[in-house]
């Protein structure tokens, strides 16, 4: 089956150049050309999720980005000495390189996605239109029912109904109910006590994993937990842990319990499990 695009952008907030790091090396000789230089090495990383691999092809990965970029191999060697300094770029044992900007900067999207977010907006817009004709078009019930001179007396029955159908709703809403702020409180303070800082991007990235994907707060603690255990203090990490279980329908401490069992079942009947789809990617090196 044919591999389907994937559109790749910068989302480069208005505050980039501000960036103490950037604005102390674009005052340097060759300062803009290592900015750019360090944002298309940010896109060059993208197909590997903010990783750009040693192969081993050439004597280290700065002779091997100059290639594949077309760049001056001394201009790249001095971008990454600046930008390792500046804890933007990390390198490990494997002489591969992390960016550490790369989930606040770079965004994606494949090509059947971007299509039916189009669908999808374009439908919306249709029922919103259709609405208001509706409303356009409701007659004015107080000008067309007559009034009561009594009230009808209730039935005993009907008001049970009423009162049973009213409990059922309220059930619905609290399991679908949003977090409350102390609880959106509780998940960013044990973050940032057990992992570090969050920057902005950082921040509303884990509470839309409780508000939009609807996962429990203990969820994204145990994300956060096996990036800590792991010592894998960074959020991209915790992040990649926790786009896995929203991409596998996970919203529950017991629906990971069961997924972990399965996994573990499936591994220890010798089956094996591919690496894409592990549960926890230990294979991310930032």
């Amino acid at each position: 089956m044919a591999k389907g695009k994937v559109y790749f952008w910068l989302k480069i907030e208005k505050n980039f150049f501000s960036n103490l790091a950037i604005k102390r090396l674009r005052k340097i000789d060759d300062g803009d050309a290592m900015v750019v230089l360090y944002i298309r090495m940010l896109l060059e990383s993208t197909e590997d999720e903010g990783v750009i691999y040693f192969e081993g092809l050439l004597n280290d990965l700065q002779e091997e980005v100059a290639e594949s970029l077309d760049a001056d191999v001394e201009l790249v060697r001095k971008t990454f000495t600046y930008f390792e300094n500046a804890k933007l770029i990390q390198i490990d044992k494997g002489k591969s390189a992390g960016f550490a900007q790369f989930e606040e900067l770079v965004g994606n999207e494949t090509e059947e996605a971007r299509r039916k977010r189009r669908q999808r907006a374009r439908l919306k817009s249709e029922e919103a239109e259709t609405n208001e004709e509706k409303r356009d078009n409701v007659p004015n019930l107080s000008e067309s029912v007559p009034q009561m001179s009594e009230p009808v007396p209730k039935c005993p029955r009907s008001k049970s109904k009423n009162k049973s159908k009213s409990q059922s709703q309220n059930i619905a809403t609290t399991a679908t109910a949003d977090p409350t702020e102390r609880e959106v409180k509780d998940i960013l303070d044990y973050y940032q006590n057990r992992i570090g800082m969050l920057d902005g991007y950082q921040h509303q990235k884990l509470i839309e994993f409780l508000t939009i994907d609807k996962m429990e707060s203990e969820l994204l603690k145990r994300a956060i937990d096996k990036s800590a255990n792991n010592s894998k203090r960074n959020f991209g990490y915790v992040n990649a842990i926790l786009r896995n279980w929203a991409q596998n329908g996970i919203k529950t401490i017991v629906q990971q319990d069961e997924e972990e069992r399965t996994y573990n079942a499936s591994k220890n009947k010798g089956q094996g499990v591919a690496e894409s789809n592990s549960i926890f990617p230990d294979d991310i090196n930032f």
